[in-house]
């Protein structure tokens, strides 16, 4: 929920500048849309890369949360019998697999921020190119051009955080989903 407002707050965001862009210059505007169908089909690919590597993660976190649970209700019987270097042991292992899987996560989410990066970079630096074009064609004013920059600027500001914010989506649709089974379960 907490991730739904931004969303929303970009996709207006990106829809407006849209919008001013095609009134101000049309092909800017679709020079600009190039940029999205390659945004959409990496934040799909990385999507599905980041829920299957959460869902791992939750799992067990999971079980480390429940080596805890299982403890701390026999305690008794774990100091009874001298357990606790035993269960230490075992919460320490699934607590080292529950880190391993968050290493996992950046490593994909790091590798996904570059690589939008990089996209966006390159948009810009295309869009620039062709600009530079039509200013020394005579085609547009620098001041026009400029314009243009800004609002394109303000329009790949939004594409970035909506395409940033899917590991936080991610993360919370992999707890909800952990949480809708275990519900399920009893």
């Amino acid at each position: 929920i907490d991730g739904l407002s931004p969303i929303i707050a970009s996709l207006f965001t990106v829809v407006a500048m849209l919008y001013v862009m095609f009134l101000i210059n049309w092909r800017f505007a679709l020079i600009s849309l190039a940029i999205i169908p390659p945004l959409v089909v990496l934040t799909r690919i990385s999507s599905a890369r980041l829920l299957k590597s959460w869902d791992t993660v939750k799992e067990k976190e999971s079980a480390a949360m429940s080596i805890i649970h299982e403890v701390l209700a026999s305690l008794r019987v774990v100091k009874a019998f001298g357990q606790e270097e035993r269960e230490n042991n075992r919460f320490l292992e699934q607590s080292k697999e529950a880190v391993k899987g968050q290493l996992a996560v950046a490593k994909i989410g790091g590798g996904f921020y570059a690589l939008v990066g990089i996209l966006i970079a390159a948009g810009t630096a295309a869009f620039l190119y062709i600009g530079a074009l039509h200013v020394q064609s005579g085609a547009i004013t620098l001041g026009e051009l400029i314009i243009v920059m800004a609002y394109l600027a303000q329009l790949f500001g939004p594409l970035e955080a909506l395409t940033k914010s899917i590991n936080d989506i991610q993360a919370s649709l992999a707890g909800a989903g952990r949480m809708f089974t275990l519900l399920d379960n009893t």
